[in-house]
């Protein structure tokens, strides 16, 4: 699909195009987390108050498309993450939400040491029961599917909720 056509497309649905980050959503578990929290750092030090957004469930589902219930979900559980502070202001007591990018990025910084981390260990141990060509076929199949288990045992080890606890 050209830009043009993008564009004729987001003209007759009224809406326009936001940000998406896979890489988020594998890091939090959550599409709408990771739309939320990416729309929200779109926002963040452009309105009034350089700290906090002001968001309405309205504003947020005609940016998003994400209803009510499910941002309340994804707003919960980004804001008992850390990754995400909510507070009530003003006269009407509405809902301002500010993303700590200190935060979110040290742990995904973590997140990649310890991906890091089983990349490093799996290739020491592959190269040491790497199959060589002089060995039989049936002995380098093994050898390999060693390897693959290791690896996703080590992965195992370092989920995503293990990495979502990071500091």
């Amino acid at each position: 699909m050209s830009k043009d056509d993008q564009k004729l497309v987001s003209s007759l649905l009224g809406t326009r195009v936001i940000a998406y980050q896979p890489g988020l959503t594998h890091f939090l578990g959550s599409v709408e987390e990771s739309i939320i929290l990416f729309q929200l750092l779109y926002w963040q030090g452009k309105g009034r108050d350089s700290y906090w957004i002001y968001k309405s469930v309205d504003e947020l589902e005609h940016e998003t498309g994400i209803t009510r219930n499910k941002q309340k979900t994804a707003i919960d559980r980004l804001i008992k993450k850390g990754f995400l502070e909510k507070t009530n202001k003003g006269l009407f007591n509405r809902r301002n939400f500010h993303v700590p990018v200190d935060k979110l990025c040290r742990s995904i910084l973590t997140l990649h040491k310890k991906q890091d981390l089983v990349d490093r260990e799996t290739s020491r141990y592959f190269a040491e029961i790497q199959p060589t060509q002089k060995e039989p076929k049936s002995t380098q199949r093994l050898k390999t599917k060693e390897y693959v288990h290791i690896r996703n045992e080590l992965k195992e080890k370092l989920t995503p909720e293990c990495w979502k606890r990071a500091p």
